[in-house]
């Protein structure tokens, strides 16, 4: 079961990486800009500017993360950049969600990177909030139920694993 929710993770960031390709000219400077700061100015031109440039760079750091996820066993030094892509999609999703508070898909996008790291309790945070925006939305209510039953069942999920690892 870990195996097949684990493949699922990495088709629905593999689609959703797919359905929104990364352009090489991204800017720094809308990158490295908070949306907060760009509120106090009030230019929505630029908030909307900056937003998609945060979800085009966490696109890129989505796929590192699909690559390294992907691995049966990682180094330290491939965990340490995993563990650096995950902080910095999740942190230009949160700034796209700033910049973009009634959009929906960055909001899924990372709710399938907390998954997929097996952050099950932010994932459902995540979700909750996408079916917030969107209550009739039949996938979100269908990886919110997988979120949280991963999240309901994950001592479980680990015990099992560990019983698989330890027969001859």
């Amino acid at each position: 079961m870990a195996r097949r929710s684990l493949v699922y993770a990495l088709a629905l960031l593999g689609a959703l990486a797919l359905a929104h390709p990364v352009h090489p000219q991204t800017s720094d400077v809308w990158t490295n800009t908070k949306i907060s700061d760009l509120r106090r100015h009030g230019d929505e031109g630029d908030i909307s500017r900056a937003t998609s440039e945060h979800m085009e760079m966490a696109n890129r750091y989505l796929q590192r993360v699909r690559e390294f996820t992907e691995k049966e066993e990682l180094s330290p030094r491939q965990q340490a950049k995993l563990d650096k892509a995950y902080g910095r999609a999740a942190s230009h999703l949160e700034q796209a969600i700033d910049g973009a508070p009634d959009w929906v898909e960055p909001r899924i996008y990372l709710a399938a990177l907390h998954f997929q790291m097996k952050a099950y309790d932010q994932a459902v945070a995540c979700y909750e909030g996408a079916l917030a925006l969107e209550p009739d939305n039949e996938d979100v209510q269908g990886y919110l139920t997988t979120a949280r039953w991963y999240r309901d069942h994950e001592d479980a999920d680990e015990a099992a694993s560990e019983t698989d690892d330890s027969r001859p």
